[in-house]
């Protein structure tokens, strides 16, 4: 039921916009590792995406108890679980990450993380003005 009602909540939210990896410019991957590497992100996506969900609403448990002046153990209690579930998603992405280098290789994996970090860094003053945040005036 409760998987069902954040599917409903999703839904209604809109388009879902999940990140799909991209991989125009990355010359030196080969489309069988293409794929794999999308298989890879599709599974941890799926295991992710539920994740989200339980933060969401443990976040949302943790502003209530705060709110209402819940008791010290209990406040304990839910922040415990809302930092249970992010450690759950670092380490889901750090699986990602070594499944990743163990399928490229150290060499294919350092250029494909380096490849993705100049891409970030060429997209974020983009993005900024996008969203319309004042320009940098310091680089």
């Amino acid at each position: 039921m409760r998987v069902f009602s954040l599917l409903i909540l999703f839904l209604l939210a809109g388009p879902l916009r999940a990140h799909v990896p991209r991989f125009e410019g990355m010359t030196f991957l080969t489309q069988e590792e293409k794929a794999q590497l999308r298989t890879l992100h599709v599974q941890m996506e799926r295991k992710r995406i539920p994740l989200m969900g339980e933060l969401r609403l443990a976040r949302l448990d943790l502003q209530e108890a705060l709110l209402n002046g819940a008791p010290e153990q209990e406040v304990r209690e839910k922040f415990d679980r809302v930092q249970k579930i992010r450690a759950s998603l670092r380490w889901n992405r750090l699986q990602e990450q070594l499944r990743a280098r163990k399928l490229l290789g150290e060499e294919k994996y350092t250029r494909f993380r380096t490849f993705l970090r100049q891409r970030r860094h060429e997209r974020r003053p983009l993005l900024r003005k996008k969203k319309g945040y004042p320009e940098r005036r310091f680089q």
